[in-house]
């Protein structure tokens, strides 16, 4: 991403970018990094304007995502009851809809939080607990034919990947 300033000389915008989110930069500071005039930084990102009015938000979300889309999720649940009782109404979402964003987010938010978003560690956890102190250790097994998901490829199509265990 390079803007043409008007001396002719380029200037890299996603460095801009970098310099208002992470170090919080002023737009006078980052065209004294860049070697830019401020207000040709301010042109420059004026498309991030709304993310960049307040830059300090951003890490703070990033901590908070988590707890922020348990609030969501718990509308969501909130709201199904509600709406069991009125009718459809123009641009309102189905409960399937919002079921479906319920199961999104609450995975969403189980990776955030670095926890599983399956019963595999709870099984884990369960054999290890069984055998007590002996060592175990496995080998992955692949199950033929079992289809777990699809990796696109550029030129032949989408290949079949075969489901680890």
């Amino acid at each position: 991403m390079e803007v043409q300033q008007t001396n002719g000389r380029s200037w890299n915008i996603a460095k801009a970018l970098t310099l208002r989110i992470q170090k919080h930069l002023s737009y006078r500071d980052i065209g004294k990094v860049l070697e830019v005039d401020h207000r040709t930084v301010f042109e420059g990102l004026r498309g991030f304007t709304s993310i960049l009015e307040q830059p300090e938000l951003i890490g703070e979300f990033r901590e908070h995502e988590a707890e922020l889309l348990d609030g969501v999720r718990m509308e969501l649940v909130r709201s199904l009851a509600d709406d069991l009782r009125v009718k459809k109404g123009k641009g309102k979402l189905s409960g399937y809809q919002k079921v479906g964003m319920y199961g999104i987010l609450f995975d969403k938010m189980r990776l955030l939080r670095n926890e599983s978003t399956a019963n595999v560690s709870n099984l884990t956890a369960i054999i290890q607990a069984a055998l007590g102190p002996i060592a175990v250790t496995t080998t992955p097994s692949v199950s033929e034919g079992e289809i777990v998901d699809s990796v696109p490829d550029n030129e032949a199509g989408a290949k079949l990947s075969k489901r680890i265990d």
